[in-house]
């Protein structure tokens, strides 16, 4: 009888997951459609207040608009993924900074019970090389953008 009821119970599991990741999709696609509407109504009420309405647009101009977009997108994308490796190449120090600050937040509190710091970082395994390389890179880049002041 037991294994019937975990069988029973294996499909709701199964299918409320299902429901969820199936909700989160639809949400995403309600998202990115909102945004768009708003970035038009963004750009037409910009127009409006300024007192300019483009006209006479030809395909070119569209067409370079969306490649400066994409290019905008893909260098903000480039910019993104860089900060996330140096984050990852100073993930190390920020381990050991965490352990102090905990220990000087658990010595005074006066509530012992937490033995485990706030954030856990996962460890640093040999999947992440490259982007600890272009972690690395890119930490030099910004010391010697730093160092032109």
């Amino acid at each position: 009888m037991k294994t019937d009821k975990k069988e029973k119970e294996e499909p709701s599991r199964i299918e409320s997951i299902g429901k969820n990741v199936s909700f989160a999709s639809m949400m995403a696609k309600v998202g990115f459609q909102v945004s768009i509407f708003v970035g038009i109504l963004i750009t037409l009420l910009y127009c409006g207040r300024i007192g300019y309405y483009p006209s006479g647009l030809t395909l070119g101009d569209s067409i370079f608009f969306l490649g400066a977009s994409l290019a905008f997108a893909f260098v903000h994308s480039a910019f993104v993924y860089f900060l996330y490796c140096t984050g990852i190449v100073i993930s190390p120090a920020l381990r050991v900074l965490q352990n102090i600050v905990f220990k000087i937040s658990v010595r005074g509190n006066s509530n012992e019970n937490n033995t485990k710091p706030w954030i856990t970082f996962p460890e640093l395994k040999s999947q992440h090389i490259m982007e600890i390389l272009v972690g690395l890179l890119f930490f030099i880049v910004i010391l010697v953008v730093s160092s032109f002041d």
